[in-house]
């Protein structure tokens, strides 16, 4: 039956978890939440997503929700802090801070380049 191969794929918890991450970015997410919805302890699931995406999981979290903020001041004319809001940071100090280390521009410098600005 269809099931056994899901249980049965190792790649299975940690497409859980990456699908609930993708699910839950405008939220608090912290790794307890993370592991949780793959049925793992906290370390297993640092490990899963080290061998695989070679990231932690709130690495890939800050990774996914920059990938959003860049779609939004691409596409949106909404400001920098209503970004931040929306893709799940708490404040737009922070999140200028994670934008500029992943992207090595801040938002407003990244939306200028797309034109937008």
């Amino acid at each position: 039956n269809g099931c056994a191969l899901t249980e049965t794929d190792p790649m299975s918890p940690l497409k859980t978890m990456i699908s609930y991450i993708q699910a839950n970015y405008q939220n608090k997410i912290t790794l307890k939440d993370v592991a949780e919805a793959g049925a793992m302890c906290q370390s297993k699931c640092c490990q899963h997503f080290r061998e695989t995406l070679k990231q932690s999981p709130i690495e890939y979290l800050q990774h996914y929700r920059i990938g959003k903020a860049a779609y939004l001041l691409e596409h949106t004319n909404a400001n920098i802090t209503e970004i931040a809001m929306e893709c799940g940071f708490h404040g737009a100090s922070y999140f200028t801070e994670t934008f500029r280390k992943i992207n090595g521009i801040t938002p407003k410098e990244y939306r200028k380049q797309q034109g937008k600005g």
